[in-house]
């Protein structure tokens, strides 16, 4: 886990980390001595790449590979954005009716997140 988690890291389906985890899981079946055979399919994925944030003020920048929570519809949305760290409750908290929390991957998963975020109002 040490190395599939913290080694190679994200594994979504086509990234660069979705084939070495697939590589190095093969690696160490064949050494326990299991007969590994891999199969291809075809599956339905959510590309996240096509995903971006664009902050407009006090200066324009965009923010590549900004997660919205699953189900997110595309569209614009104002208001204040306050930074959340991992999302968990203490961090949370400090938010009000209106404002748009943005955290970091991790930590918590998006559901919590998202809860806490309800719960503080935002």
């Amino acid at each position: 886990m040490e190395e599939i988690c913290n080694k190679i890291g994200v594994r979504r389906p086509g990234t660069d980390g979705e084939k070495k985890a697939v590589s190095y899981i093969e690696k160490k079946l064949k050494e326990f001595g299991y007969n590994v055979r891999k199969e291809e399919f075809k599956y339905t994925y959510w590309d996240y790449r096509d995903y971006f944030l664009e902050i407009t003020y006090p200066e324009r920048r965009e923010i590549k590979n900004a997660l919205p929570l699953w189900g997110s519809r595309g569209g614009e949305i104002e208001g204040e954005i306050v930074f959340v760290g991992m999302g968990g409750r203490r961090k949370t908290s400090s938010l009000s009716w209106g404002k748009i929390a943005l955290s970091v991957r991790g930590g918590y998963t998006r559901m919590e997140k998202y809860s806490n975020a309800i719960e503080a109002k935002a």
